[in-house]
C-alpha cells in the first residue's frame, strides 16, 4: 500500500543533511557580511579622500599668498597659513588631534581643520588622518609653483589584515597658477 509523505527514514535523513548544509551556509553568509563591510569602509574612505583633495582644490585655486613662515611643510602633521586676496583673513588646512565618542568608545584621531572666520572639520570622526604632508614644490628660481599633498586615512580601529587593506596612502600635487606671493 502506497502512501503521500515521507517515511521516518527519509525525515531523518532530511535533517542530517540540513545540520550538515547549514552551519557552512552560516559561514558562508557570514564572510559575505564582513566582505561587504570592508567593502563600503574602503569606499567610504576613497570617497572622503576624494573630497579632502577637491577642497583642497578648490581652497589653493583662489590661494593669492601662502605665509610659509607659519605654514608646517615636510611634516606628517603639516599645516598650511594662507591667503585668497591682498586684505582678505587668514585661511588655514591644517593636521590636529581631536577626541571622538562612536559609541562609548573615545578614540584619538587626526583630522584635517579648515579655518577661516571659524574652524571646521573636513574629515568626519569615523576616518583618521594619519599622515597629511605638504612638501612645497619650486622652480629653478626658487619660486613657489606647486604644493604636493600627501594623505594617509584609515578606519579608527585597525586589527585584522583586512582592517590594514582599508588604509589608503595617496598623494597629489597641485600647481600654483598664478603668481602666489609668499610671506
Amino acid at each position: 500500500m502506497k502512501t503521500n509523505g515521507f517515511t521516518l527514514i527519509e525525515t531523518v535523513l532530511y535533517i542530517g543533511l540540513i545540520m550538515i548544509l547549514l552551519p557552512s551556509m552560516v559561514l558562508i553568509l557570514l564572510a559575505v557580511e564582513k566582505n561587504q563591510a570592508h567593502s563600503s569602509t574602503h569606499m567610504f574612505i576613497e570617497q572622503t579622500s576624494a573630497i579632502l583633495f577637491s577642497e583642497f582644490s578648490n581652497e589653493l585655486l583662489d590661494a593669492y599668498s601662502i605665509n610659509t613662515t607659519s605654514s608646517t611643510f615636510d611634516s606628517n602633521q603639516s599645516e598650511l597659513v594662507f591667503q585668497k586676496s591682498q586684505n582678505s583673513p587668514v585661511f588655514g588646512l591644517a593636521f590636529e588631534t581631536d577626541t571622538v565618542e562612536i559609541g562609548s568608545v573615545e578614540y584619538n584621531i587626526g583630522r584635517i581643520k579648515y579655518s577661516d572666520l571659524e574652524d571646521h572639520w573636513l574629515t568626519p570622526e569615523q576616518i583618521s588622518v594619519t599622515e597629511f604632508r605638504i612638501e612645497p614644490v619650486r622652480n629653478n628660481d626658487g619660486d613657489l609653483t606647486a604644493l604636493n599633498i600627501k594623505l594617509e586615512l584609515s578606519p579608527l580601529a585597525v586589527s585584522t589584515e583586512m582592517d590594514q587593506a582599508n588604509i589608503l596612502d595617496t598623494q597629489t600635487t597641485f600647481y600654483l597658477f598664478s603668481p602666489v606671493t609668499e610671506l
